[in-house]
């Protein structure tokens, strides 16, 4: 769990007069705003595929003697959503394996028999045959000769492993770009928020 936070001090003589709840209020309603719009800005841009994340992100407030305190949380890869990714580390297979599995357009143009699905079984081969050799495999024009020649036809196991391997080399190679879903969402809500407790400091309405 990825968990931000936001904490106020209140003093003594503003607890006497309501000021703690009516701070305590308004970063309930703001955090309530920042979750709603985060969930907005993950599913336009269709980046919650599985809907964990989306369901994942919520808020609450803890209340001390001197303090309250706002928290956000979601699972921890949307950290990984927001700031994107550099070049480098390849991310698990299996945990892209498992989000192709519940990605239901996931799947290769023509089917899991067409061209693309061959290819992607090719380069699993070239992959698996270079690991073996501890360096590179063939080339994968003859892997897909060779597969052509005796006819061998791709399974969507196969092909979403070969795939998930693809997207994490891509992703090891090219990094991920930034997709700030969650600081578009506060800065949407903090000048309001912000405004609200200057006038409820103030002994505004």
């Amino acid at each position: 769990m990825f968990t931000v936070a936001v904490k106020t001090k209140v003093r003594a003589s503003d607890l006497a007069n309501g000021l703690g709840d009516r701070i305590g209020s308004e970063l309930d309603r703001a955090g309530l705003q920042v979750v709603s719009l985060a969930k907005r800005e993950l599913r336009d841009g269709e980046k919650s595929a599985t809907g964990k994340l989306m369901q994942s992100l919520q808020s609450g407030v803890e209340t001390t003697a001197d303090s309250r305190r706002l928290w956000i949380g979601m699972l921890g890869y949307g950290r990984w959503v927001e700031l994107g990714r550099k070049p480098g580390k390849e991310p698990p297979v299996s945990a892209i394996r498992k989000w192709l599995d519940r990605k239901p357009q996931a799947r290769p143009q023509g089917g899991y028999t067409g061209e693309q699905a061959k290819l992607t079984l090719a380069y699993s081969i070239v992959n698996r045959i270079g690991a073996k050799r501890g360096g590179l495999g063939p080339p994968i024009s003859a892997i897909l000769d060779w597969i052509d020649d005796r006819g061998i036809k791709p399974d969507r196991d196969t092909v979403l492993w070969g795939w998930a391997r693809m997207i994490a080399a891509g992703i090891a190679k090219n990094g991920i770009a930034p997709f700030p879903f969650f600081s578009k969402a506060v800065a949407a809500v903090w000048p309001e928020f912000t405004d609200r407790v200057t006038r409820a400091l103030r002994g505004g309405q």
